[in-house]
């Protein structure tokens, strides 16, 4: 009886080393690591390529239009870029629209943005180069 025991237990012991080393293989051969670094640098090179305009104030030329007065009118003004998008336009007497009033807007390659207004108003802007 004792044999049968003994046998049992090693039988018992080798299984779970031959787990234990399947485990340790299948952890050392998971390249999931290896693609997640890789993702990684993908995301970071994505991250280079898609910042656009840097941040900072810029004039640019503002095309105003209010659909309830059907008025329409085209400004040069000082606009606000942060994270690629406008934020905030500013006016000459130190009035300006900033995410209370406007939805920030991503700009295009070449500086332009259809904005608009919480109220309905418009602002189609171009960044002067």
């Amino acid at each position: 009886m004792n044999k049968i025991i003994y046998l049992f237990l090693l039988c018992l012991f080798i299984s779970c080393k031959d787990s234990e080393s399947d485990s340790t293989y299948q952890n050392t051969d998971d390249s999931s690591y290896h693609e997640s670094d890789d993702e990684t640098d993908y995301e970071e090179d994505e991250d280079d390529y898609e910042q656009g305009i840097e941040d900072g104030d810029y004039w640019a030329s503002v095309d105003y239009y209010n659909p309830e007065t059907g008025y329409s009118a085209t400004y040069t003004l000082e606009v606000e870029v942060y994270d690629n998008e406008i934020t905030t336009i500013y006016f000459p007497n130190d009035g300006y629209l900033d995410d209370s009033h406007i939805y920030a807007e991503e700009l295009d390659d070449d500086g332009y943005a259809f904005i608009q207004g919480n109220d309905g108003r418009t602002f189609e802007v171009q960044l002067d180069k």
